[in-house]
């Protein structure tokens, strides 16, 4: 989580949940682990998901849109999770953990339909547990200068996972906190949102 550091981002938009179920069986045919039932289903973060996972559905959806879908940089990703500019509070949207988010002590062992816990200041949903979200960066150490749009290493062994779940610990669930993973590893905490630059869609 550290050294903190000057980040500078362009403008960009960001999923104000995570990619659910039914969004994902819209556009590919992979069922990810859910067991509730009905329209819950549909409604609940698409899970067991790899980073190759989530970025072959960024990749679709763009290819059908003909707008540039990814998964977020991880300095997007903290960005949208703090509500914008730094507003001081632990959590994105608040100090109350059960106010903001699916963790190990009220999630009884599952994922949940998105969008039930508070909001941030954005009117962003669930950036603090239910599923692990992946991002786009390499995991590697933070620079300690000021940088404009950075996007991680060059390369690497594991990929960036932010935002713990429904199965972490409370320590675990801090805006800054870190996570990462093999490219290829599949798990049920792990799911996704999506980013798109604002000149992607405005040039449509």
């Amino acid at each position: 989580e550290s050294p903190v550091h000057q980040v500078t981002l362009s403008d960009y938009y960001i999923c104000k949940y995570e990619v659910t179920q039914k969004q994902w069986r819209a556009f590919l045919p992979t069922e990810g682990k859910c067991i509730v039932d009905g329209e819950d289903r549909n409604k609940t973060a698409m899970d067991k998901l790899s980073w190759e996972d989530a970025k072959v559905f960024a990749d679709t959806l763009s290819a059908i849109t003909g707008l540039q879908f990814a998964l977020p940089t991880e300095a997007q990703w903290e960005f949208a999770a703090r509500g914008g500019r730094t507003r001081g509070y632990k959590y994105a949207g608040g100090n109350k953990l059960d106010d903001v988010a699916w963790y190990q002590d009220n999630s009884k062992g599952t994922s949940h339909p998105v969008k039930q816990k508070q909001g941030n200041a954005l009117g962003i949903y669930d950036m603090n547990g239910n599923v692990w979200e992946w991002c786009s960066d390499w995991y590697g150490s933070y620079e300690s200068y000021p940088v404009v749009n950075p996007t991680g290493p060059e390369d690497g062994d594991f990929h960036v996972l932010r935002g713990a779940s429904w199965s972490s610990i409370p320590e675990r669930l801090g805006v800054a906190n870190r996570n990462n993973h093999k490219t290829e590893f599949r798990h049920s905490r792990f799911g996704m949102r999506l980013v798109m630059t604002i000149d992607d869609l405005e040039a449509q």
